[in-house]
This record gives structure tokens, C-alpha cells and sequence, in this order.
């Protein structure tokens, strides 16, 4: 566990209690209880931290369980960045709030919230003038608009003053706000939302199309498909809707922002420029005297003016400004048949400015953001582009994420090969030049992949991966590797540098306007997560020792590395790193861990077909020498994740019951490079499951208190599918729990939200080979299960549809297998990690009382282990 004076996130720590040395346990944990399936509904999970432009507060949100509801909440917690206040909540009351995003002058706070929408707010008719006196973006006072057919609340865009006060609503979209990204000078927000090919924009109240007609209305929920990609898992079946981007005026000084209510603009009614008129206010020196938004006008769905910016049958997955504040930079791919395209493109977008003369080009601020309303909205897939928008990219890279310099030299892209590996691939770290001209990837060489691969079940709000230094002569960036997550420096010039170690993993980095000082979330395997905040060292200081990981074995810079990687590398290493001190911020579970027992994993490394890999065993608490213990195998899905130094209550709670829980990084996992993560490349069943095997028998052989005769095997997606492989292929595990499973390849591929990438994965479809995907199904094999399986899944999963769990349930009852199959209504995939928290606890629950019907008592003496079948390739 962690306090305010911890400093091990500066560097590794090889604990005592990692070389088998924990004796002193109970102890230590005097007082405390073991844990329960219960205790998750008093769990708190701390996430996105945003550091305040000028570095003295840090912002972050807070996720918790309404039991009683049965529901996830959400509020804004903020504490000083010294590490010396006290947390405090920004936000209280009814919904969620999340996505706090600062204005680049510090005096803003955009979120989003699905809270109840102010009494006096309500979308203006189209065919309704403005009010009198009222600027373009005033609301109009009236009666709160009902919810037109939606069965839940969206989330809609606020801003808060720092100073303190109450939320201002900016926007009403039928379909939600995306998060807010800030223009340069903070006059304008843009945000990515649903857009009907036909109605545009929507907003929220809008009534239905046909509401009158009852064939119309009575059809609704008929979906006529086609796309190919036509559902998405956990967000649902597509509608119409495309993604697109839009801007957001708050006019010079935020004088378009409506008052605490939403009833309208303060000062001028909204107008701004007789306040504002050569003041210099935000953006410089007569900024108020331009034009708003050219393109920009008063519309239903906002309570301040807005501007479409793309349009077309495509969807675009992030925006972002450029310094100048009169360019985009959109990250979509708007081919025709883009759901058979792997990769999405970098574009930039100007948006010519128009002066206070009305001249193309004037202006000196991100206000002459977007272009004339002649020129708006865009369609990216014209041929050729329109005027004013350049690409990038090459379509060769899956891009999540575009970010430029702050001196606009450099756009920094992070996305994985499409061509090459797709998702079998490193997540790289792209330079691209504003202008196109050149393109470098600062991380093959190193065979590192960036961005928070880990995995566990205690997940909040997700932050940003990268932050540039201000001086744009470098990046810090987010590193998975070996089960850690760390902070590195990539500097333009092609330097890295590893700024963390330890055994922990880091989500969402946030750093202040100057890049002294950095925010994070930190996560332990004995701490659920709290938010840090450390100062930045100069990167010329002398380093220190560097992390005993970067040390590791000569496998560090990944299988397959290019011996020039590898050197350099190791160079990195020898020549140390500074050392981050991070002070504590957040206080989120320390009444949690005050009351639980929790057992740190004891690490240790084996290795499998040449491969150096990590394994992790939690010993069963109250743990005592010289008694027999039954254990538990877990494997993570994926496979393109890892586990490591996350915080998993689902492991604490098998350890709570008496069970051992030893899990590892088989080949297909990320964090250990691109030829490690391609091995498995259309082969499941294969490579990985002789790394499991090699790792069960590494386990044996290390641990003697382990009982072989009563080991289970548990696992969710491509976990569940290994699960399945297990259990058809040896007899060496007594108990088995698939769940989210695969199970059958062939009618995978028409059936998953995805089902059609294993046209990369197999390089053909089903029909032209069916046998090979027979052959890589555990339902090809399942006449050889004999070991009890408690088959679990979510009934609206659309990753791995629940028809998958079916068949496996459905053919071993045939054969007089043992098994249940335990179906959760209204879940999706991520069920373990977001699903209903009720349905979570029932989840653990009948996890835990399968392993104890199958591997307690303890069974009779046995002659030896049972017999292990080779798996048949």
C-alpha cells in the first residue's frame, strides 16, 4: 500500500515478500478482514487527472457504486498540487460527471454530465426567433424538455469558473457531447457528435420522425442493415448517425456563455463586443472586433452558436487544434468501404479566418477558427480533398490518437501498423510534419509499445497517453512493458528515456502549462488506484540508477528487436534516468484497505520455447507453511493485453477463500514486443498454450504447497476460448470456469462485432477453408472435455456473442460433462470490469462456489498428476 511519503514509483523496489518471503503476514494485517464479493460495491475508482494550466491544482474524476440503484456515479474531486490540501468534491448531485478538461488560461472547467438539465434550459425551436435583446447564443427561458423517445440521460457539455460557482450548460445534442477540446486562446470548444445523414444535428427533445404515424412509429426498432461493421459491443446495433466534428463559440471572454441555469448570457445578453472591443482579452488585442465562427449561427442542439466542421457518410474518431488555433487535425478514415479498411488517416483541416473588414484571413485568433459558412461543413471523402484540407498519413496506420507540437511543427501520432500486424501490433509513436513533408516512428527500434495495456478489474475513468513538453523538443508518453506501465521521455530527436519504474502501473499523465510537474494515476497490485502528481526534472540532470526492469534479461527490448534496438536500448539503460518523486493526492480507498486484507503477487520469471516470461502467484491468505493448497490459473483476454502490477479484486477475493491465483503473459500479450505479440498471428491454441503449460509446471515446481491434484483454470474472452482449449486438450486442471468465451471460429466470424478480422488473422474466410477454422475452435474438440466447466456469459455481448457460450454449454451436457451456464441479461462484454454492479458480485459468487464444489474438500491421496494430453496441431 501507498502513503503521502511513498517514492517507489521513482524506481524498482524488490520486496521481501517477492522472493517468497511472507511469513509475517498475518501480522502485519492485523485487524484487517479478507476480503469479500461485496466489498467491490465500496470501492472507489480515481481516474483521468487534468493538472491546472498553472500547476497548482489538479482535477480528477471519481467513480463510485449507488448500491441501492444498482448504478456507477460519478463527481469532480480537486486537490492542491502541493499534496498538502484535502480532496474535495467539484461536483455533487444527480448524474454523472466526467471528462474534466481545463481552458488553456486555467479559468475554465468543460465536463461532461448526464445530470437533470436545468429547469429554465430547453432547446429553442428552429422556427423560434432569438430572444429580444438576446445574443446568437442565447437560450430562451422555458419548461424543461422532455427526453423525445430516449431511454436514458446523454451527457451534455458544462463549463464550470474555477473560481468557484455554478455549471453553465452549453450544449443540448439528442445524441450526447462528446468531450470538449479547447481552442488556443479558449474562446472555442470543439467536440465530436452524432450527426443524422438527413435531420443533421438533433436536439435533445426533438420528437421522433413519424411520431403521428403509427407504421412509422410501430417499425422504429426495425434495423435494415448495410454496413459491414453494423454493431459495436457495448455501445449497441448502429443507427443512421454519423460522428462529426463541431465548434463551439463562447464568444470573446466567454460572453456567449448562458448564466448559472442556462437562462441566458451574462453582461450584453451575449453580444460581448462593446465589453470586449480592443481589450485584449482572450486571444489578443481586438480579438472581440472579429467575426465569430464564420459558418457559426444559433442553433437548437447548443446554448451558445456553433459551426458543423465535417460532414459525410464517415465517422471521425478524434479532433484536435493546432497552435495556430486556425487548423484541425481530424483522425478519421473516410473511405467508402471503411469497415473493410484497417487504418485511419491524419488530417488537417484550415479553417480560413475572416477579419473585422470581412476579408479572408483576418483575425488573429482561434475565434477565425472555422471558415466561412460557404465552406462548412467539409466532406474528407472528397476526390480530390477539398480546398484547405492536406492528409498526412499513407493508410498504413490504425491512428487512436493526434497530437501537435505546441510549436506546430510536429503532429505526434499514436496507432499500430495496419498493414503489417493490425492489432497484432505494437501501438507506436509516429513524428509527422505539419506540412507532410517527412515521417519517423520513435519506437520500432525499440520495440516498445505505448499506451496502458493492462488489465484488471477495478477500472476508472481512462486519461491521456501522451503531453508534450511545452518547448516541443520532446514527448512524455505511457509505456506497457513486461506487466509494468512507466513514464518515458521520446524526444524529437529520437532519444528515450525511461522517467519511472517499479512495480506499479500509470493511467492517464496530465501535465501544467510550463511542464513542471505531471499528474497520473497510480495503480499497485495492493492499491486500487490513487492519483499523483510529481515534479518534472530538468531531462540534462545527471540520472540515476535506472529500474532493474530496464536491466532485465537481454529479451528486455522484445523477441524480434533489431540488434541496433536492442543496443540502444540497453544504452539507455546503462545510462540511467531521473527519478520522479510523487506525492499522493487523492484519498480515495484508504478507509477500503484500512478494513481488507490484500496479498501483494510474488513475481517471478520462467522461461517457455527460449522466451524469458513473467509469472505472478497470490498466496491464499492466512497462509500457512507445510499445508496444501488448492490454486487457480487465470488468463487474460485480449490477447493483445497483459497482466502485471494492477489492482484485481477478483484475485484478492479467490486468495480471500483459500485458493492460490498464479497468472503469466503467454505469447499473443502485449508489453514483450512485436515478434511476441505476432506469434499467435492465426495460430491460436498453439504457442500460447505450451507457454501456460510450461508456466503451470514452473509454478509446481516452485511452489510446493500447491496441490496438483486440485488445480482450476479460469478465463474471459480469449481467456474463455484458452479456458475452452485447456479443457479439451489435458485433464491436469479438476475445475473450470469460460467465461465471454470463443469457442467456434467458423460462426465467430459472421456473428462478432469483429468477427471479420480474422480475414487478417486466418488470411481467408471460413467457406474457402472451413477445416482450419474447425481445427482452432474448442468445440472441434470438446468430445475430449471431461473436466466440469461453469460456462458464463453476458446475453448482449456482441464481441463474443452469447451463442459462443451455447454451443460449449450445449455439447457438454450432451456428453454428461458437468456444467452450468449462467446468462446475465442486459450486459455487455465488459461485464467484469463495468457490468451492473449487482450482477458483478452474483458474477464472483458463482465463480467462487464452482472452485469450491470442484476443488474442496480436499481430495483423497493420488498415485500422481493426471495424465496430460498433447494438444493436436
Amino acid at each position: 500500500m501507498t502513503n503521502g511519503t511513498d517514492t517507489a514509483n521513482g524506481f524498482r523496489v524488490d520486496h521481501p515478500r517477492a522472493q517468497g518471503v511472507a511469513r509475517d503476514r498475518q501480522e502485519r494485517e492485523a485487524g484487517r478482514r479478507p476480503v469479500t464479493s461485496r466489498d467491490l460495491l465500496d470501492l472507489r475508482f480515481a481516474g483521468d487527472p487534468r493538472l491546472a494550466p498553472g500547476g497548482d491544482r489538479v482535477v480528477w474524476v471519481e467513480r463510485w457504486i449507488d448500491a441501492d440503484r444498482n448504478q456507477y456515479r460519478s463527481n469532480l474531486y480537486a486537490a492542491p498540487a502541493s499534496g498538502d490540501g484535502v480532496p474535495a468534491p467539484l461536483t455533487t448531485g444527480p448524474g454523472s460527471d466526467r471528462a474534466p478538461r481545463w481552458s488553456p488560461d486555467g479559468r475554465w472547467l468543460a465536463f461532461l454530465s448526464d445530470r437533470p438539465l436545468p429547469p429554465d434550459a430547453r432547446p429553442r425551436r428552429r422556427d423560434e426567433p432569438a430572444a429580444s435583446g438576446g445574443g446568437a447564443g442565447a437560450a430562451t427561458p422555458a419548461a424543461r424538455p422532455g427526453r423525445g423517445g430516449e431511454d436514458k440521460p446523454r451527457p451534455q457539455l458544462y463549463v464550470l469558473p474555477s473560481g468557484g460557482g455554478e455549471a453553465r450548460l452549453l450544449t443540448l445534442f439528442k445524441q450526447g457531447s462528446g468531450p470538449a477540446v479547447w481552442s488556443p486562446d479558449g474562446r472555442y470548444v470543439a467536440t465530436i457528435v452524432q450527426v443524422h445523414p438527413e435531420r443533421g444535428l438533433e436536439a435533445s427533445g426533438d420528437p421522433e420522425p413519424g411520431e403521428g404515424d403509427p407504421y412509422r412509429r410501430f417499425n422504429r426498432d426495425v434495423k435494415v442493415v448495410r454496413r459491414l461493421r453494423y454493431k459495436l459491443d457495448g455501445v449497441g446495433y448502429f443507427t443512421e448517425h454519423r460522428h462529426h466534428v463541431v465548434v463551439l463559440d463562447l464568444g470573446p471572454d466567454g460572453a456567449h456563455l448562458a448564466a448559472p441555469g442556462g437562462s441566458e448570457p451574462p453582461g450584453d445578453g451575449g453580444n460581448g463586443a462593446a465589453r470586449d472591443a480592443g481589450t485584449g482579452g482572450p486571444g489578443g488585442k481586438g480579438a472581440a472586433a472579429a467575426a465569430a465562427v464564420p459558418g457559426a449561427e444559433a442553433h437548437p442542439a447548443a446554448l451558445v452558436p456553433l459551426a458543423r466542421v465535417t460532414a459525410g457518410e464517415y465517422d471521425v474518431r478524434a479532433v484536435a487544434w493546432m497552435p495556430s488555433g486556425r487548423e484541425l487535425v481530424v483522425v478519421t478514415n473516410p473511405h467508402p468501404d471503411a469497415d473493410r479498411q484497417p487504418w485511419t488517416d491524419v488530417y488537417v483541416v484550415s479553417l480560413p479566418a475572416t477579419g473585422p473588414e470581412g476579408e479572408a484571413g483576418g483575425g488573429s485568433r482561434a475565434g477565425a477558427a472555422a471558415g466561412a459558412a460557404t465552406r462548412l461543413p467539409l466532406d474528407l471523402s472528397r476526390d480530390p480533398l477539398p480546398a484547405g484540407v492536406r492528409k498526412l498519413t499513407s493508410s498504413d496506420i490504425d491512428v487512436y490518437e493526434a497530437l501537435p507540437s505546441p510549436d506546430g511543427r510536429w503532429i505526434a501520432v499514436r496507432g499500430q501498423d495496419a498493414r503489417r500486424y493490425r492489432a497484432y501490433s505494437n501501438t507506436h509513436l509516429y513524428l509527422i510534419a505539419a506540412d507532410g513533408s517527412q515521417r519517423r516512428c520513435l519506437t520500432a527500434e525499440a520495440d516498445l509499445t505505448v499506451g496502458d495495456e493492462s488489465v484488471n478489474d477495478v477500472v476508472g475513468e481512462a486519461g491521456a497517453t501522451l503531453a508534450w513538453a511545452p518547448d516541443g523538443s520532446g514527448l512524455y508518453a505511457l509505456v506497457s512493458r513486461r506487466g509494468e506501465v512507466q513514464l518515458y521521455w521520446f524526444g524529437v530527436d529520437g532519444t528515450i528515456r525511461p522517467l519511472t519504474g517499479g512495480p506499479q502501473v500509470l493511467r492517464g499523465i496530465s501535465l501544467d502549462r510550463e511542464g513542471r510537474r505531471c499528474a497520473y494515476l497510480r495503480l499497485t497490485a495492493t492499491d486500487p488506484g490513487e492519483i499523483w502528481v510529481a515534479d518534472l526534472p530538468a531531462l540534462d540532470e545527471p540520472a540515476a540508477a535506472p529500474p532493474a526492469a530496464a536491466a532485465r534479461d537481454a529479451t528486455s527490448a522484445g523477441p524480434g528487436a533489431s540488434a541496433a534496438g536492442a543496443a540502444a536500448w540497453q544504452g539507455a539503460a546503462r545510462n540511467g534516468h531521473p527519478v520522479l518523486t510523487g506525492r499522493r493526492l487523492s484519498r480515495a480507498n484508504d478507509g477500503w484497505l484500512a478494513r481488507i486484507q490484500v496479498v501483494e503477487p510474488e513475481h517471478f520469471t520462467f522461461e517457455s520455447d527460449g522466451n524469458v516470461l513473467d509469472g505472478w502467484l497470490i498466496r491464499p491468505v492466512g497462509f500457512e507453511p507445510g499445508k496444501k493448497y488448492p490454486a487457480i490459473l487465470q488468463i487474460h483476454g485480449g490477447p493483445m493485453a497483459m497482466y502485471g502490477y494492477a489492482f484485481f479484486h477478483e484475485f484478492q477475493l479467490l486468495a480471500a477463500r483459500g485458493y492460490a491465483v498464479f497468472y503469466t503473459n503467454p505469447r499473443g500479450s502485449q508489453g514483450y514486443g512485436q515478434a511476441f505479440c505476432a506469434a499467435i498471428r492465426g495460430d491460436w491454441g498453439n504457442r500460447d498454450y505450451r507457454d501456460l503449460m510450461t508456466f503451470v509446471d514452473a509454478v509446481l515446481e516452485r511452489y510446493d504447497f500447491i496441490d496438483r491434484q486440485r488445480l482450476g483454470v479460469a478465463g474471459g474472452s480469449y481467456g474463455g476460448y484458452m479456458t475452452n482449449w485447456i479443457v479439451t486438450h489435458t485433464d491436469r486442471f479438476r475445475a473450470g470456469v469460460t467465461m465471454r468465451c470463443v469457442a467456434n471460429e467458423h460462426s465467430f466470424f459472421g456473428t462478432s462485432d469483429i468477427g471479420f478480422y480474422d480475414l487478417f488473422d486466418l488470411d481467408l474466410p471460413p467457406w474457402e477453408d472451413p477445416l482450419r477454422y474447425l481445427e482452432m475452435s474448442p468445440i472441434h474438440h470438446i468430445a475430449r472435455c471431461k473436466t466440469p466447466l461453469l460456462v458464463m456469459h453476458a446475453e448482449m455481448d456482441l464481441r463474443c456473442p452469447i451463442e459462443q457460450a451455447e454451443q460449449i454449454y450445449t455439447a457438454l451436457k450432451v456428453l454428461g460433462v458437468p456444467t452450468e451456464f449462467v446468462r446475465f441479461p442486459d450486459e455487455s462484454h465488459g461485464l467484469s470490469r463495468g457490468g451492473q454492479p449487482w450482477h458483478r458480485v452474483y458474477r464472483l459468487d458463482r465463480i467462487v462456489d464452482w472452485f469450491d464444489r470442484y476443488l474442496k474438500p480436499e481430495p483423497a491421496p493420488a498415485a500422481g498428476r493426471a495424465e496430460e494430453r498433447a494438444a493436436p496441431r
